[in-house]
């Protein structure tokens, strides 16, 4: 999906392999008079499911902002950048399970500081995600925010903030020893080095999704929600 978030051409159409998947316009199992015919094709050295669909009725599509990453060092060389997520990008340490110490800038002012195993970096999209699971709120499709949810933190105080998506956040994972990374949509990592920083803003790219003009997004939310509580 973050590869083709930089193709300005591409538009998506979310299909649930999985029991919930939130972004999803139908699942496999279900049959759609939009979709006259598809195919599917699994590579099972990588796991990759390739799937190809023909849409013959009017659908509408939903564009979704892209978020952008950049990893630095801890002289604030830049490490790597233009790392571009739809959903999320979580930040956690690499190979222990244990808490790091965070702290969480906001246009360059300290805006939380909390020991956690992670935190993570979500659009509206991916707030149904990872960040659903970690107690964050779920953000409706066309509000323009950035949310911020602590994973496990340490402490009673740290709950999960939202910001305006035209925001500068940075991230600093205060540990001498052992490198962090930071997961991107769940598919790919970036080693961070040791008291490295990520920072994340909106990217100049987006997503674009196909949704059916019948479709109700609070219809199919309970549904999903349902479903999800009693599997």
């Amino acid at each position: 999906m973050k590869i083709l978030a930089k193709k300005s051409l591409a538009v998506l159409l979310a299909v649930m392999l999985a029991s919930t998947l939130f972004v999803t316009a139908f699942a496999v199992t279900e049959n759609s008079e939009e979709i006259t015919w598809f195919d599917m094709d699994i590579d099972y050295k990588t796991n990759e499911v390739f799937i190809i669909y023909f849409v013959v009725e009017g659908y509408s599509v939903l564009n979704e902002d892209a978020f952008a990453c950049s990893i630095f060092d801890s002289n604030d060389n830049l490490v790597d950048g233009d790392i571009i997520a739809v959903n999320d990008f979580n930040i956690a340490r690499h190979g222990y399970a244990r808490m790091i110490r965070l702290d969480i800038f906001i246009n360059d002012q300290l805006a939380e500081r909390f020991d956690a195993d992670g935190v993570l970096v979500s659009s509206p999209t991916g707030s149904t995600a990872y960040s659903l699971s970690a107690g964050g709120p779920i953000i409706l499709p066309g509000i323009d925010c950035i949310l911020i949810t602590p994973v496990c933190p340490h402490t009673l105080h740290a709950r999960p903030m939202i910001t305006p998506e035209n925001v500068k956040i940075k991230i600093i994972a205060k540990d001498l020893l052992h490198d962090v990374i930071t997961t991107v949509d769940g598919q790919s990592f970036i080693t961070v080095p040791a008291m490295g920083s990520i920072e994340i803003t909106k990217s100049k790219y987006s997503a674009k999704f196909v949704r059916f003009r019948k479709e109700d997004y609070y219809t199919r939310f309970w549904k999903k929600i349902i479903n999800w509580s009693i599997n």
